[in-house]
């Protein structure tokens, strides 16, 4: 029996949810905390920490699907990045380190995370294909809690111990590079080589972009990707100036609850609806989420961390139909190369245009602000710490960008439904 099909025996479920569950570990600790830990150790100019990894994270789904495409093969590629990946992270939360080396690392890091997930989703949809990769996702989000969970304990029964000199979330921030190893080890169960065997053309995935369905798609998710990575760089400094680091360890639990069922009835729904439903959902519990966030800025919600429930939705909801249209767009052998393209132009582009903005919105109203609060005007060496920042602006913003991406899904007709003619994207 050929290697990708061995692997998808029940086997191949159990060891793809395992490499979800050990990857989510590392990563969840890193991505709750670096919003909280840059913004409380460089005030605004975190935004340039963040712009790194807008710039690096496309980068590293491009380069990483450009290779395996070309290449055929997964695990050789997927293993050594692992292990560059694990350092970087940890090195990211170092005390010492001043703003030029956090934009550096934070980079780095970032463009290792996205390319071991751009071979990690490959190797996946491949060997499990899409219900498949939906129950396997699963165990991502479950590892995602998990290490939620144990960060929420430590912080709250056992005050300071996650402390360091210079911020509350830094040691939150390196636990994950150890689980990072872990998942390594757990690489050399992946497959080795890709299942497609079709002459791999660049220029075939790239002149994709110029059928009508596929750059509506791409252009619509730029516009969302600008407001969405609110989620990723500035909620969580929200919610640690709101409730302290167990605010926002728990919030991320719950963030969990709602995408654990949720993933694996997203086959479904795209079986019988196709992708658009995901989109409208995702994007209607943005617009709920985002709306209910800058509200509180106005006038406090009481059990506003309920909010973050609704991510399992918002986010599940147009990842999941990502996945399901990009597949629909480029066949197997184009497959990497056809997310990175879309990452590049449509998530990462979108994000860094969205995440530097954001970065300049928190400073419109600082001069005001700090004199509410204070009554001294800031002054020229440096920018106040996160407690000054107004993250209103940013919430308002990334509302109204959710608003029209919904009306444009909601408008558009959907190219999964369409009937296949010669030369559109396959089905």
């Amino acid at each position: 029996m050929p290697e990708s099909r061995r692997y998808g025996t029940r086997q191949g479920h159990l060891i793809y949810a395992l490499l979800y569950f050990l990857y989510f570990l590392g990563h969840g600790s890193y991505f709750s905390t670096l919003s909280p830990y840059m913004l409380d150790r460089f005030g605004s100019d975190a935004r340039f920490v963040f712009l790194a990894g807008q710039i690096a994270f496309p980068a590293g789904y491009f380069i990483a699907g450009y290779l395996s495409d070309r290449f055929q093969t997964i695990r050789g590629l997927l293993v050594p990045m692992v292990l560059l990946h694990a350092p970087c992270q940890y090195f990211l939360y170092w005390p010492g380190l001043d703003l030029e080396g956090a934009t550096l690392l934070g980079g780095v890091t970032r463009f290792f995370f996205a390319a071991n997930m751009q071979l990690l989703t490959i190797a996946t949809l491949e060997s499990l294909e899409l219900k498949g990769f939906s129950l396997s996702r699963s165990a991502g989000t479950l590892g995602f809690f998990i290490v939620h969970v144990v960060l929420f304990v430590l912080e709250t029964r056992f005050p300071g111990l996650l402390s360091t000199e210079v911020s509350t979330s830094g040691t939150g921030g390196r636990i994950g590079s150890a689980f990072l190893l872990l998942f390594a080890i757990a690489c050399l169960f992946v497959q080795k080589d890709r299942r497609a065997g079709a002459k791999y053309y660049f220029l075939e995935a790239l002149n994709t972009l110029r059928h009508r369905p596929v750059f509506l798609f791409f252009a619509i998710s730029f516009v969302y990707f600008s407001g969405y990575q609110t989620v990723d760089y500035y909620l969580g400094g929200y919610l640690n100036q709101r409730y302290g680091m167990a605010g926002v360890y728990g919030g991320w639990c719950l963030a969990t609850l709602l995408e654990l069922p949720f993933l694996p009835l997203c086959a479904r729904i795209h079986a019988r609806f196709g992708s658009t439903p995901l989109f409208l959902i995702g994007t209607g519990a943005g617009i709920l989420r985002f709306g209910l966030f800058y509200w509180d800025t106005l006038d406090e919600i009481p059990g506003l961390l309920l909010t973050q429930l609704l991510h399992g939705i918002h986010f599940t909801g147009y990842y999941m139909g990502t996945i399901f249209r990009l597949r629909h767009f480029y066949p197997d052998h184009l497959y990497g190369t056809g997310q990175g393209l879309f990452m590049v132009l449509a998530t990462a582009s979108g994000a860094l245009i969205g995440s530097y903005l954001a970065g300049l919105l928190l400073e419109w109203n600082l001069p005001a602000r700090l004199q509410d609060l204070t009554g001294d005007m800031p002054g020229t060496q440096g920018l106040p710490s996160a407690e000054f920042l107004d993250f209103g602006p940013v919430f308002l913003a990334s509302l109204v960008i959710h608003g029209l991406v919904f009306f444009s899904f909601l408008l558009m007709r959907d190219p999964e439904k369409r009937e296949h003619s010669p030369g559109e994207p396959r089905s």
